[in-house]
């Protein structure tokens, strides 16, 4: 990991430091993400079209009429303010799909606070009849066994 930042020349003091102070797979995949060699994105468009500084203010300043906001940043790549806001919208979710610490705290925060919630779909009770402790089953995720979770995910598929 750290030759291919490094090769990249994108190694930072500071990110050699997360790196090697990483203490589980999972956070040293979180870091390395950004840096991971991949194909070509629409975010990757979309700032080659001119866009990022769009998803830089659409980021800090919040506006309230977006598609006004990205009339400015039109040109002969980028037709009309849609196709703007699209591009900066694409930019701005793989920042945040990239941000190691974001990525984190959503992951521990999901963890500790989400719940499974199932249901019997209405009419599907006797085609499901083999998943009837799952028609009104709800539980948090961490105290959810895989085994339970995996009965869950078929109930959903059948």
């Amino acid at each position: 990991v750290l030759k291919s930042i490094e090769e990249q020349g994108k190694l930072s003091d500071d990110l050699r430091a997360q790196i090697e102070a990483a203490d589980n797979k999972t956070a040293l995949e979180d870091l390395y993400l950004p840096y991971k060699p991949k194909r070509r994105t629409k975010a990757q468009i979309a700032r080659e079209h001119g866009l990022q500084p769009l998803a830089d203010v659409l980021l800090a300043e919040q506006p309230q009429d977006v598609e006004a906001t990205a009339q400015g940043y039109l040109n002969e790549n980028v037709p009309d303010a849609k196709a703007a806001v699209d591009g900066a919208r694409a930019i701005l979710m793989e920042q945040f799909a990239e941000d190691a610490e974001l990525i984190g705290t959503l992951r521990d925060k999901l963890w500790n606070e989400a719940e499974i919630y199932a249901q019997v779909v209405e009419g599907k009770e006797t085609e499901g009849e083999k998943f009837s402790d799952y028609f009104d089953h709800r539980e948090p995720v961490r105290a959810m066994p895989s085994h339970r979770a995996l009965a869950v995910l078929r109930g959903r598929n059948e």
